[in-house]
């Protein structure tokens, strides 16, 4: 854990060291462009400049914590699962995220956090995931008196997703869905049979689902400890959960002790929700 904190503490001082050379280049030609070619120069000189700071300054940090991470998390995780990969960077394409049929409406997909493993004998995998989608909003213009249409990205759903196998292909199209999960991007699909105690039911398969497929996967849901919807597909479990920051990263500004306690929390999660997917076996 020493040799991780020395690795933090350098990359922190890298970066402050790059900042401030930037920030004293930038200084120089602001005042160089000003004096020869006048005040808009600098300040142009001086706005370029502060951009690329700000973006060399994030991609320091970004790469300073991927660099600690990519052995710290798998260090963590194989004292408590079995774990086959990780990934800082890879997750689920769009396709996948779509054929769980409770993710609908985004344009893009990004995430992390990738772990390929098992724990209390179930295999899972699962990684981080944000979806944004265009967003068209009507701006009034003050010099032309009209109303212009604006495009933008937003987010319209950040959480994980963890996909767990079964061999319960009729039950495909059933969900469970937390009532307080509100997210542009759920999609709750099929008739509503029920709800219960904060949890609502769905089918697209009618009215003759067991009670022991619905009650496992609020257990689900309970185990995770968040809003979340959990789906059947004719392969997969999926657990859809938000979240409102990434999990299974390394915060640069933070200590190796309390990152290994988060790390360690997470981990707990998904050994919770593990454990109590073990009802899959005697749904029938």
């Amino acid at each position: 854990m020493a040799n991780y904190e020395s690795k933090r503490i350098g990359a922190i001082l890298l970066r402050i060291i790059v900042t401030l050379v930037l920030i004293i280049i930038t200084a120089a030609a602001a005042v160089g462009l000003a004096a020869s070619y006048g005040f808009v120069a600098g300040l142009i000189a001086a706005v370029i400049g502060i951009m690329i700071i700000a973006a060399v300054s994030k991609a320091m940090k970004r790469s300073g914590a991927d660099s600690i991470g990519k052995d710290l998390i798998p260090e963590i995780l194989g004292e408590s699962i079995e774990l086959t990969t990780f990934s800082a960077s890879k997750h689920f394409d769009p396709a996948e995220l779509r054929s769980t049929n409770a993710l609908s409406c985004f344009t893009s997909a990004n995430g992390g956090g990738y772990i390929d493993g098992a724990a209390n004998g179930v295999h899972f995998v699962r990684c981080n995931v944000t979806l944004t989608d265009h967003v068209t909003d009507e701006i009034y213009n003050p010099d032309t008196g009209l109303y212009e249409q604006q495009t933008s990205d937003a987010a319209v759903f950040s959480g994980y997703v963890m996909r767990i196998g079964h061999d319960l292909p009729q039950y495909a199209g059933v969900m469970v869905s937390s009532d307080s999960l509100d997210a542009p991007a759920i999609s709750r699909k099929g008739e509503k049979l029920r709800s219960e105690n904060g949890f609502s039911i769905y089918s697209s398969i009618g009215e003759n689902i067991p009670v022991t497929l619905t009650d496992g996967m609020i257990s689900l849901i309970k185990a995770a400890d968040r809003p979340a919807i959990v789906t059947v597909t004719e392969k997969y479990l999926y657990i859809i959960a938000a979240a409102p920051k990434p999990q299974f990263t390394v915060g640069l500004f933070s200590s190796m002790n309390s990152n290994r306690e988060k790390i360690l929390e997470q981990t707990e999660e998904l050994k919770r929700i593990t454990e109590k997917a073990d009802f899959i076996r005697f749904v029938k």
